[in-house]
Order: C-alpha cells, then sequence, then structure tokens
C-alpha cells in the first residue's frame, strides 16, 4: 500500500473517531456512496476533487492537505524549487476542466502563493 493510502486512511479513521462517525454515516454526512467510503478506507482508492473539498469543509482541513494527500497537488516541500511546479490554473484546467469554476481556482492560487511566500498575488487578482 503507498504511503498516501496509508495517510488516507489514517486521515479518515481519525475523522471517523472524533466525529463519532460509522462509514455510512460520512458517506451520507459527504453525499457519497458507503461503497466509495469503504473503499478510501480499504486503500483500494482515492477521493476526487469534489469529495476532497467535501472532506475539507466536514472535517475543517485545509483544502491544500486534503489535496495534498489524494495526491491532487504536489506539496511544497516535494521539490526545492517551486519554478519545477505546474502553474495551478494550467495544471487544474487540463486534469479537471469541469470541476472547478473561476472563484474556487483563483481561491487555490492565492492559498498556493501564500504556502510559498509568493506576495505578488493579492486576493481575486491573478498573476
Amino acid at each position: 500500500m503507498s504511503k498516501k493510502r496509508s495517510v488516507l486512511i489514517s486521515f479518515l479513521k481519525r475523522l471517523l473517531k472524533t466525529q463519532n462517525r460509522l462509514p455510512c454515516q460520512l458517506a451520507r454526512d459527504l453525499g457519497v456512496n458507503h461503497a466509495t467510503v469503504l473503499r478510501w478506507l480499504k486503500g483500494q482508492d482515492m477521493p476526487n476533487i469534489e469529495s476532497c473539498v467535501k472532506l475539507s469543509h466536514y472535517s475543517n482541513t485545509p483544502l491544500l492537505e486534503i489535496l495534498s494527500i489524494t495526491g491532487h497537488l504536489i506539496p511544497a516541500n516535494a521539490s526545492n524549487s517551486t519554478d519545477s511546479l505546474p502553474e495551478f490554473r494550467e495544471y487544474v484546467t487540463k486534469k479537471y476542466p469541469k470541476a472547478f469554476n473561476e472563484d474556487v481556482i483563483a481561491m487555490m492560487e492565492h492559498l498556493i502563493a501564500s504556502r510559498r511566500g509568493d506576495r505578488s498575488v493579492k486576493k481575486g487578482k491573478r498573476r
């Protein structure tokens, strides 16, 4: 089992325990199929972007952390040079053309820039 899947499984088990929920209850709370949550818990599948957003809101965990755990986003510390990381807007519009609207993309760009320490990105403005 990959490290990402192990991290996701630990995260989900911790979430179930802290929220005092069963997998079927978590599925209902997130609006996903019970079998989907079971596949996540067994390491057989990873949440899609939409489910990551739901998990973030539900668990009050930063979306960037959830996206990183599930492999949808390269963690900031995975590379010594931020220049080698793909531009988020370009990446997400190619890989997930219908998953994000402009507001979500702008918010994510701002979060990524703030994590990188890039002060040139102002809230609500693109580079």
